[in-house]
């Protein structure tokens, strides 16, 4: 039976923390609902087009005498996940240029930063996408993902400075997938059938 309250409008969760990054190895949640390691870095602000998954797959559709679709088989599967970064904080310039390309420094008050726009590869990294809805809660778990490409990052008086990071995903060692989501629904009824 259709039933309302299973639709989902993701927005952000109340203690404003929404997209995260950590080394590989480091512990990942069991329930959507749990602490996230301290090694999971908040970046702060992101843009109002949330997050985008783009799981894509690869067909061959095989063709019998006279034209007719026989069967269809997979070639390929991959997933990109697309974010966009509002804050220019020291977490996000890691994530973006690398860990070992950006310092900072404090001297009076003030935070100085040298970012170095390196053409090595960025390392692959374990992500968390966490939203919620009313009282429901989900983290979607990338727990080995590789930034391949920043769009353009444009420096404009009327535009926000802002950072569209497009991560590949891998099938990590553990053997899980390379994304999956941990959903927790306080508002759910029934026997879960």
């Amino acid at each position: 039976m259709a039933n309302s309250k299973n639709i989902w409008a993701a927005t952000l969760h109340e203690d404003g923390g929404s997209f995260y990054r950590a080394p590989l190895g480091t512990p990942l949640p069991d329930d959507a609902l749990d602490a996230l390691d301290a090694a999971f870095k908040d970046h702060g602000w992101m843009g109002d087009d949330g997050f985008k998954v783009s799981p894509k797959r690869d067909t061959t559709k095989h063709k019998a005498f006279g034209g007719s679709t026989v069967k269809t088989t997979q070639d390929n599967y991959e997933c990109t996940v697309t974010a966009t970064i509002y804050e220019q904080n020291i977490v996000t310039l890691k994530t973006v240029f690398g860990d070992d390309n950006v310092t900072v420094s404090y001297a009076s008050g003030h935070a100085k930063y040298r970012v170095e726009w390196s053409d090595a590869q960025l390392p692959r990294s374990s992500f968390i996408q966490r939203y919620i809805d009313g009282r429901k809660t989900a983290l979607n778990v990338i727990e080995e993902g590789q930034i391949v490409e920043i769009e353009d990052i444009e420096y404009v008086h009327d535009q926000l400075v802002k950072f569209t990071v497009n991560i590949d995903v891998y099938k990590p060692e553990s053997g899980n997938p390379g994304v999956y989501s941990l959903i927790d629904d306080p508002d759910a009824t029934g026997s879960g059938s």
